[in-house]
């Protein structure tokens, strides 16, 4: 129960820091261009693409290839400032059926999978502005609940993205993404790694 409540703290910490600093800019500018003016960023991520989620160290892992939402999509709330740099967070929620290895457990199991991920970032465009790139690094916390275990799994990510504009402040983001295992708590002795190549969109306003 500790160890709930402490990772519930941190979700909920890490949460309020990434919004607090969402909600710096007092209005977009309207000059500039992606990475050169303040504004909210709105982003969908990980909606397509190929993505490996290791849940075991020595196993465990799962596969997705093609359009994804569902499984593996995050949403994001970032707050862009004139100098390139970024903040927020990415959220998601999955529900999974799995048949073994997931944080350990021998057997199949459902679990639903939390994804909270604060990130710090820069971003720029060329002189056109139909072509720019975002790169975010930060921590990973993934929780596990299943109907017999609670399980949490910490990792350092970060993703790179090249970002096409079709339209003002309308962008499609497509690059790697990975998330490297730093520490677990709960049965099984938890573990977390992924990395993928993935494809999703963003808007400022």
């Amino acid at each position: 129960m500790g160890s709930l409540q402490g990772t519930a703290r941190l979700a909920g910490t890490a949460c309020a820091f990434a919004l607090g600093l969402a909600a710096t800019p007092a209005a977009a500018q309207e000059g500039g261009r992606f990475g050169q003016r303040d504004a909210f960023v709105l982003s969908v991520e990980r909606i397509v693409g190929f993505q490996n989620q290791k849940f075991d160290e020595d196993g465990g892992s799962v596969d997705s290839t093609g359009l994804q939402p569902v499984y593996w999509g995050s949403l994001g709330l970032f707050s862009m400032s004139s100098s390139g740099l970024n903040f927020g967070a990415l959220f998601g929620v999955t529900r999974l059926d799995l048949d073994q290895g997931f944080f350990g457990d021998p057997d199949g199991l459902e679990v639903t999978l939390v994804q909270l991920r604060p990130r710090i970032g820069y971003a720029g465009t060329e002189k056109e502005g139909r072509f720019g790139y975002w790169v975010r690094g930060g921590p990973t916390l993934v929780y596990a609940h299943s109907e017999d275990n609670d399980s949490q799994a910490f990792a350092a990510g970060f993703e790179a993205y090249a970002v096409f504009f079709p339209a003002p402040r309308i962008g499609v983001m497509l690059g790697p993404h990975a998330e490297f295992h730093l520490a677990g708590s709960g049965d099984g002795d938890p573990y977390y790694k992924s990395t993928g190549l993935t494809a999703g969109i963003m808007g400022e306003f």
